[in-house]
């Protein structure tokens, strides 16, 4: 048997010393001995969620442009500077719907632009956003107007890396061809009753 000793000082200042690291037992220290800066996001593990922002609309809009355009429901930031090294996972999760227009319905794409404060910037996701989708195929003018009526859930992601460490993120959509409108939050019918559904847009800092 031996017992090992250390000497173990309070000076003046209050400080203790002597204690060498794992010199107390476990369980000894609770989140209440913790200074509220003595862990940091930057000690996160890589894959660790940072800091979490949405946004929610129930706003209407739609377009026929084959292009992307800004629904201008979102100009979502986070509370603080993302840190180095760190990628963006972003969530858009809407209802759309679209005219119709007697022929078979057509893909619309969504996506988010990540950009500024001041500038929309650009496109996180390819030519065709972060996903695509389309109304109820029996749409021809042989299964009547039905799709004017119909409405559809769309949820996409994807994981980016951000241009700046300030980022802000904007909704857009686009149409395949402008014979018909794409809507967001409504049908192509465009009756309040009609106007159901919430549109989020999620973003997600993940340690890198």
């Amino acid at each position: 048997d031996y017992c090992l000793t250390m000497s173990i000082t309070i000076n003046g200042s209050g400080t203790l010393t002597g204690i060498s690291v794992g010199g107390l037992p476990d369980g000894i220290v609770d989140t209440d001995m913790l200074h509220s800066s003595a862990v940091t996001s930057a000690l996160l593990p890589a894959g660790s969620v940072v800091q979490v922002a949405q946004a929610v609309s129930d706003s209407v809009f739609h377009t026929n442009n084959t292009g992307f355009v800004n629904t201008s429901f979102f100009s979502l930031s986070f509370d603080n500077p993302i840190q180095s090294g760190s990628k963006v996972l972003v969530s858009i999760d809407l209802t759309f719907g679209e005219d119709y227009s007697g022929t078979w319905a057509q893909p619309h794409y969504f996506t988010a632009y990540q950009g500024t404060s001041s500038d929309n910037g650009s496109n996180i996701g390819d030519t065709n956003g972060i996903g695509g989708a389309n109304a109820i195929s029996m749409a021809s003018s042989n299964a009547g107007n039905w799709n004017q009526y119909d409405l559809q859930r769309f949820s996409g992601r994807a994981l980016h890396t951000p241009s700046n460490t300030d980022p802000y993120y904007r909704l857009f959509v686009r149409t395949r061809s402008n014979t018909r409108d794409v809507h967001i939050g409504e049908n192509g019918n465009q009756n309040t009753q009609y106007q159901v559904g919430r549109t989020y847009l999620t973003i997600m800092e993940i340690a890198g």
